[in-house]
């Protein structure tokens, strides 16, 4: 899977549910250093109350500041509905994966109405990436085009 080995790549560990080719879910990313996060207001004034918990634990992981809270991916605009496993990208799509800390992606621009949270702000067209970039699987020699360093939103850690 292509996160776990961007992962890996660049220092990091992870913790999982499910197995990579099934019902995969990225239950934590470490180590990251959050002595210094600090949650947007608008985001407060939605979750009403934020466990800023232990700033030195080096882990972020899901429940860490909200039980509406962990990590997701979105394919261009959306949020798809299945474990990242089950997704099967096509040749121009942009997957990008970030931590929601409430509202099930809510405070991400995702829509999950179906479970109390809709989105509470509008982050932008997360479609295409300007290019070119390679297509998946165009070359023999490179399957995935990835960034030298991983991309962390809404905060770098």
């Amino acid at each position: 899977m292509v996160i776990t080995d961007l992962l890996s790549e660049n220092g990091y560990d992870w913790e999982n549910t499910g197995s990579i080719t099934n019902s995969f879910y990225l239950a934590g990313v470490k180590p990251v250093n959050q002595t210094k996060a600090k949650i947007p207001q608008y985001i407060l004034d939605h979750a009403g109350s934020v466990n800023m918990g232990d700033s030195s634990d080096k882990t972020l992981s899901e429940f860490d500041y909200h039980n509406m809270s962990g990590w997701m991916y979105s394919v261009d605009n959306d949020f798809p509905g299945v474990g990242a496993s089950s997704w099967q990208m096509s040749d121009g799509e942009v997957m990008r994966w970030q931590f929601t800390v409430w509202g099930y992606g809510a405070d991400l621009n995702a829509d999950n109405t179906a479970w109390g949270s809709s989105s509470i702000v509008n982050v932008g067209d997360k479609g295409p990436l300007p290019g070119p970039w390679p297509s998946c699987g165009a070359s023999t020699t490179t399957r995935f085009w990835r960034p030298t360093r991983p991309i962390w939103t809404p905060w770098r850690f």
